[in-house]
């Protein structure tokens, strides 16, 4: 099967037609065969011989898998030319490259690394201001007091920590509520979008958000008015991509592996497929669409969208939502909230039937258990 579909892309290779630029998602149930596909890929279209393959990894063990399978001879033979990022230093490399280096910093100011030495410089002056007195700052100060009524070094470093890895999270996944407490609008915005009030000992949040970005704003004050945070960066980037030449991006981005991908990823990858060619190699456990597979507290009908086809006998158009659980994959409702979420992203920005017929095949799903046996019990899991 890899095989023919080496043979169909390097068909496409000889063709005349330029292979063409957007946003591509190539299923599969086995890395091994996604990275197979991704290799008969850059072979059958090289990059010119001084641009370098650009791919984007989750963590350091893929990249040593993917590099060792490059440089094997069922690979390309050799390795080089190749930068393999994360996601994070892709897109902000992405940002510099589109808005330029004068608006947007070198390095990310309120990233995780970051923000735990601001917020351990910021945190002991605010804590003794008159708003800590009240009971916007009490929870935080609480937290760090010591026995003599100073503060906890300890326990303040533990504070920031958590701190930053919790506005790092809102950068990726909660952009709207940094968006809303950067312009003074405090509470949280729940999924019909309407404005709720802060949860008890949370009425910090926005404050010292808002402090953070002020603090930020002192540091880089040639930013032309635009704050360094991912989420205003993020959005200038997305205004900017329609009209920009995007002359310094990558020919091509090479997204393998990775499980999961915040929604701003997604849409700059997207965004980004209007000018270069950006292609998403997705692990995903089933040929068939799993998106009704959901628990007990999960049955929403917003995952119905997909390219893939329902299982055959699945009587999908009769069951209720009350049974899509009882009648599912338990391992699947159990164990893949976090996927399925990630490959519904994915659906709202592929494009499929404007790619299908270049590659022939865009899945590739292989039966791990062999032909005529039951195979071992890890098979019958897969």
């Amino acid at each position: 099967m890899l095989e023919r579909m080496a043979d169909t892309l390097l068909s496409c290779a000889s063709s005349p037609t330029p292979w063409p630029k957007g946003f591509m998602v190539l299923h599969g149930n086995r890395l091994e065969d996604l990275r197979q596909l991704l290799m008969s890929h850059v072979r059958a279209h090289p990059l010119p011989g001084l641009s370098p393959e650009c791919i984007v990894v989750q963590s350091n063990g893929m990249k040593q898998w993917l590099e060792q399978g490059l440089a094997s001879p069922q690979g390309l033979g050799v390795c080089a030319a190749t930068r393999m990022l994360f996601p994070a230093e892709m897109l902000w490399e992405s940002y510099r490259s589109v808005l330029g280096p004068d608006r947007v910093p070198a390095q990310m100011p309120l990233d995780r690394e970051h923000l735990v030495w601001r917020l351990m410089r910021l945190l002991p002056e605010l804590l003794h201001t008159d708003a800590a007195a009240s009971a916007v700052y009490g929870p935080l100060r609480r937290y760090v007091a010591a026995g003599s009524g100073g503060i906890d070094d300890t326990r303040m470093l533990q504070l920031c920590q958590q701190l930053a890895h919790l506005y790092d999270g809102y950068q990726n996944y909660r952009a709207d509520w940094l968006r809303d407490w950067g312009r003074g609008l405090d509470g949280v915005t729940d999924a019909r979008g309407q404005r709720q009030p802060w949860p008890e000992g949370a009425a910090w949040q926005g404050p010292l958000w808002r402090a953070l970005l002020s603090d930020v704003a002192r540091q880089f004050p040639g930013t032309d008015g635009l704050p360094p945070s991912r989420v205003e960066v993020h959005q200038a980037f997305m205004q900017a991509i329609g009209t920009a030449p995007c002359t310094e991006l990558p020919r091509r981005i090479l997204v393998f592996g990775v499980s999961a991908l915040p929604m701003q990823s997604i849409e700059a990858l997207a965004a980004m497929g209007q000018h270069v060619q950006v292609m998403v190699f997705v692990l995903n456990p089933c040929q068939h669409h799993w998106g009704h597979i959901v628990s007990e507290r999960q049955m929403l009908q917003g995952f119905m969208r997909s390219r893939q086809a329902s299982k055959d006998g699945t009587p999908i158009a009769t069951l209720t939502q009350a049974s899509w659980h009882t009648e599912a994959q338990p391992l699947l409702a159990a164990w893949g909230q976090h996927g399925r979420d990630f490959l519904h992203l994915l659906d709202m920005h592929d494009d499929v039937e404007r790619y299908r017929n270049l590659l022939g095949r865009i899945d590739c799903f292989t039966d791990p258990t062999p032909a005529g046996t039951p195979g071992t019990r890890l098979q019958q899991l897969q």
